[in-house]
């Protein structure tokens, strides 16, 4: 019984030790852009409603910039996927890319899980159909924003439904 002990013991500290000494993949900052983009929203918005004089609609604002903002967290990221793509490809590897949700140290705002979850099922669609869709596109026409945007909708209703939230909050 001790013999088969120490044999189990050996297996489970050879196995950690080879997942130990694997190569750290390329990391996209996916969370840090998504909370910068939803920390420059709404400061935008909220800037406009007590500034400007002129009339203003907070959530149709508020879902074109988010849109807006996401269209470009997910470019970057698709370049930065190609980059990492290209980079393991001359090392003659073939890598999966994860995106890692980190938030950073100086910002306040989290993305919810909910947005977390759409935009990484987004990210994979759009990277499927990246390279299927080179065939009959442009680089500029991939990263169109009207390409990207159908990606996203429901990205952009988790940040949605997450800024009501804070309204309801806000004006109790």
């Amino acid at each position: 019984m001790k013999k088969f002990a120490i044999i189990v013991m050996v297996l489970c500290l050879a196995i950690s030790s080879s997942y130990a000494q694997k190569e750290e993949k390329a990391k996209s900052s996916t969370q840090s852009a998504l909370c910068t983009a939803q920390s420059k929203v709404f400061t935008q918005i909220f800037d406009s409603v007590y500034t400007i004089e002129n009339k203003i609609d907070v959530n149709k604002s508020y879902k074109e910039a988010i849109t807006t903002e996401i269209i470009k967290c997910l470019e970057a990221d698709l370049t930065l996927w190609g980059e990492s793509v290209i980079a393991d490809a001359k090392n003659g590897e073939f890598n999966r890319y994860a995106i890692s949700f980190e938030k950073p140290e100086k910002n306040t705002f989290e993305v919810p899980r909910k947005a977390q979850k759409f935009y990484t099922k987004a990210f994979n669609k759009a990277r499927q159909d990246f390279i299927a869709g080179r065939k009959t596109k442009t680089l500029d026409e991939m990263f169109a924003k009207d390409y990207l945007k159908k990606y996203i909708s429901k990205v952009v209703d988790a940040f949605v439904a997450q800024k009501d939230s804070y309204l309801k909050t806000i004006s109790k």
